[in-house]
């Protein structure tokens, strides 16, 4: 700021190097960085190295072993042919959305081949899905409106294929399917998981605003504390760090690692009801007509999860009503 800043963009202006001009300010402090876009392109050698390390390092530290064992193989490619042409991320986005209309309407009938087509579209449409966020990093055209888009059809998609695959159940395994119970359980179980489901990603998404800062549900963090904030009677959120036992070192330091079916639960259920799995696993029940299966443990997967996600969102209430008693202030995120 103020004048080192004027005199940074002077340098820049000149054509100095940014290590020349940063080696004069006294007091300078390097700060370590990650693997970055920063790579010589004078031969053909350099310019097929700083490609592959571009398509590297878009992925994300959010991505989880399915999404980046079977997902991104099949995107990266498609991200590098569509990279070179005129479409955006949102547009990547959109096209997703018109996917899943599709995957939803196909699965809404009683034939299982129907349902199979549907299945297969929607996991057709997490595929291109990656390729929206791929896109818009390559292009540098990240931005808070696509990310929410993005967003939004990915949840939408979960709750419309359940609902959907509910009503494919009613028709093609009818209301009487467990005996004569008074009412149509694929109906009952559809508007049951629509509840669960909402209010789950209420939690979740609470979580990664208010706290977190985020538009991506991957950055949802259920076991948190509190530390100080950077202004004096301030306090912020952070995830409790992963504790181990330091058996290897001979310091004879002893801490708790964090356990429990609960926290375990919470850190990742949010994960398995996650479209990158929920689409092939619900490819394989459907290509085996095991669609009732697929349903029945959808929505069982949708009440635990309301569970655990409602466990911690009342638990980080309780720590926001704590710190107001105090008469501390919580920085935004």
């Amino acid at each position: 700021t103020g004048a080192v800043a004027d005199a940074a963009v002077a340098a820049l202006a000149r054509g100095d190097a940014d290590t020349a001009f940063v080696a004069g300010i006294p007091g300078a402090t390097q700060v370590p960085h990650g693997e970055i876009a920063c790579h010589p392109v004078g031969t053909p050698d350099e310019r097929r190295a700083a490609h592959r390390l571009l398509y590297r390092i878009l992925i994300k530290p959010q991505d989880n072993a399915i999404t980046r064992y079977l997902y991104r193989p099949v995107s990266f490619p498609l991200t590098r042919l569509l990279a070179w042409t005129p479409i955006t991320p949102n547009q990547i986005s959109y096209l997703v959305g018109v996917l899943v209309v599709l995957g939803c309407w196909l699965t809404a009938h009683a034939s299982p081949n129907m349902a199979i087509a549907g299945t297969v579209t929607l996991l057709v449409a997490s595929y291109v899905d990656c390729c929206d966020g791929e896109i818009a990093r390559v292009k540098l055209l990240s931005s808070k409106y696509g990310a929410w888009i993005d967003t939004i059809i990915d949840e939408a998609s979960t709750i419309g294929y359940m609902v959907t695959l509910g009503w494919h159940c009613h028709l093609r395994f009818g209301s009487n399917y467990l005996g004569e119970l008074g009412f149509d359980p694929w109906i009952a179980a559809a508007v049951i998981t629509v509840f669960t489901y909402a209010i789950a990603m209420f939690c979740i998404y609470y979580n990664i605003i208010v706290v977190v800062g985020s538009a991506n549900s991957q950055d949802y963090t259920p076991d948190l504390e509190i530390v100080a904030g950077a202004r004096p009677n301030t306090v912020r959120f952070q995830a409790v760090p992963p504790k181990v036992v330091d058996s290897d070192s001979g310091s004879g330091m002893i801490v708790e690692r964090r356990s429990g079916v609960v926290y375990l639960a919470a850190t990742y259920l949010p994960y398995i009801v996650r479209r990158d799995f929920l689409s092939w696993v619900s490819t394989v029940l459907a290509i085996t007509h095991l669609t009732h299966i697929s349903f029945a443990s959808q929505a069982i997967g949708g009440v635990i999860t309301l569970g655990v996600t409602l466990t911690a969102h009342v638990k980080l209430l309780r720590m926001r009503r704590a710190v107001v008693r105090a008469g501390q202030h919580i920085e935004a995120p």
